[in-house]
């Protein structure tokens, strides 16, 4: 088992860090999060054109194939300087949740989108009938056979 970044790897996180030592400045990122979209931008268009935001997704999908480790170092790098950016929210939740639950008809409809910075995701939750709040959202355990199985669905009409 290797615990060491691959020299890929490596190479990826010291891109990252030179970008934000450029881009991640206090006073720039402060007014950044006072316009209306909270970010900067430009910074984030040099973050899509650095091919970051296209990571994780198959090449299929206009992606570059890599995964959460690469994520997670890109990640990492930009918290190390607080860059606001939707990069989370994008590539890493709704992305992902597109890429590992979506059906290959929706992959190729928005992957590339939110790969190449031309779309921004977000990634929502809500109850069985898309009602949104805490009271809408509940958990059953059910057992089929030798597994126990953790079923979400939605409490209203259940506790009748």
């Amino acid at each position: 088992m290797q615990f060491a970044f691959t020299e890929e790897q490596a190479l990826i996180r010291e891109a990252v860090r030179e970008f934000v030592a450029e881009h991640g400045a206090s006073m720039r990122e402060r007014a950044a999060i006072e316009t209306e979209r909270g970010y900067d931008e430009s910074t984030w268009a040099a973050l899509v054109e650095m091919g970051w935001t296209a990571l994780p997704f198959a090449d299929r999908h206009g992606g570059a194939g890599l995964g959460n480790v690469e994520l997670a170092i890109v990640q990492q790098e930009l918290g190390r300087r607080l860059v606001p950016s939707p990069f989370f929210a994008s590539a890493c939740l709704a992305g992902r949740a597109i890429e590992n639950a979506g059906t290959e008809e929706q992959c190729r409809a928005m992957l590339p989108g939110l790969g190449n910075g031309k779309q921004i995701g977000a990634l929502a939750l809500t109850g069985l009938h898309g009602r949104a709040g805490l009271d809408a959202i509940g958990a059953e355990l059910r057992r089929e056979g030798d597994v126990l199985w953790q079923v979400w669905h939605e409490i209203a009409g259940r506790l009748e």
